[in-house]
């Protein structure tokens, strides 16, 4: 049996018939495609403007220099994340005050923010929030946390394509300053490699698009020191014509969660992620916690069907315990027991758009085989 990746991106004749017509007109870097999908970007996620970029990472990093941040400065942000969501805040010097998550949304938590703004001194200058899997966060209870405590929010919405906050409206059109997206191959929408940062009221547009050209502005003149985080014309003509099937995939990966959801129970009650409002996910990860996680996830990959770790809390990576004990102290940041906790626990199950019904079936009945044989308990 064909083995069944955890993830797979799906490129059709559309995709590669509109990259071809970009090679044909022969402007491969930064150009007109790239402000087409700017434009078109932006209308999907209700923002005011859209600056295109090389990856989800430069997001981050343009977002945390549009904002400010300069060596010493405290932001918040979780520690359930991948790496590049920490990083750009030290990527501008910046020291990282990790909040736990909530143990249902695996979320950053609120009310821990609010706890760490109100103790420290000084206080964090912002919160980088990340929507876990694309289950949204709490942005409400985040921006009042923020605007009390005067801080700015940005949200680190690369698991969120097609997400909608608890009033309908798309993640990336309120609440947060600046949103940040990625157009990884793994995601929703792929270019390759590719991000976007997002603004709903066209803050620090002139910034960002000096930034991700080496500082530069329309004259050419560089008048800060910035990056080459340019998106080619080839990556935004991918990202354009994927773009256009986001609402079709976000509504097959809920019904391929909803499948999930309906055979899990029968394996291991536990399985399953807690229910919220399903039809708000964009359903980047299909996340499960189980016991014995690491003897699952080998059964599985026994039976070909692949898995990941999303994710190992990243103040416990080497890259951070390297930082010395000083880091992590009181100061800095506050103890995270729960993500700890999950991630002892958490595997994300095969989920993309083009799995069919059967490859579901497949790896429940994977499941319900290692938990029938006793493995389990």
């Amino acid at each position: 049996m064909d083995f069944l990746p955890y993830v797979r991106h799906h490129i059709t004749a559309k995709d590669i018939a509109e990259v071809t017509r970009v090679l044909a007109a022969g402007w491969l870097t930064q150009g007109p495609e790239g402000a087409a999908f700017e434009r078109d970007l932006a209308v999907v996620v209700g923002a005011e403007t859209a600056v295109a970029c090389s990856s989800g990472t430069a997001a981050l990093h343009l977002a945390m220099m549009a904002k400010g941040v300069k060596p010493g400065d405290r932001v918040i942000t979780t520690p359930l994340t991948f790496c590049a969501t920490a990083n750009a805040i030290r990527f501008c010097g910046g020291e990282v005050c990790f909040a736990d998550v909530d143990p249902v949304t695996l979320n950053i938590n609120p009310k821990v923010v609010d706890e760490i703004l109100t103790c420290y001194d000084p206080k964090p200058v912002g919160i980088l929030a990340m929507h876990y899997g694309g289950r949204p966060c709490d942005m409400k209870a985040l921006r009042e946390v923020a605007d009390r405590h005067h801080v700015w929010l940005v949200e680190d919405a690369c698991h969120a394509m097609g997400a909608q906050y608890e009033d309908g409206s798309p993640v990336g059109s309120k609440y947060a300053d600046l949103s940040c997206w990625s157009f990884h191959a793994t995601k929703h929408v792929a270019a390759g490699e590719g991000g976007a940062v997002t603004s709903p009221d066209g803050q620090h547009l002139i910034d960002l698009h000096n930034l991700r050209d080496h500082g530069r502005n329309y004259d050419g003149l560089m008048q800060q020191l910035g990056y080459n985080y340019r998106m080619s014309d080839i990556n935004a003509a991918l990202a354009r014509s994927q773009l256009k099937r986001l609402e079709a995939n976000v509504k097959r990966l809920q019904e391929l969660a909803e499948a999930y959801d309906a055979h899990l129970p029968a394996t291991s009650p536990d399985c399953r992620p807690e229910p919220d409002e399903y039809d708000r996910f964009a359903w980047h990860l299909y996340p499960i916690q189980v016991e014995k996680r690491d003897e699952l996830q080998e059964f599985l990959l026994d039976k070909g069907i692949g898995t990941q770790v999303h994710y190992r809390p990243v103040y416990l990576h080497p890259c951070y315990q390297g930082l010395g004990p000083g880091y992590f102290s009181n100061e800095i940041t506050f103890s995270c027991p729960v993500a700890e906790k999950a991630w002892g626990r958490l595997l994300s199950l095969p989920l993309f758009a083009s799995m069919q019904d059967a490859d579901v079936t497949r790896v429940c009945e994977a499941i319900g085989e290692f938990y029938k044989a006793g493995a389990g308990q």
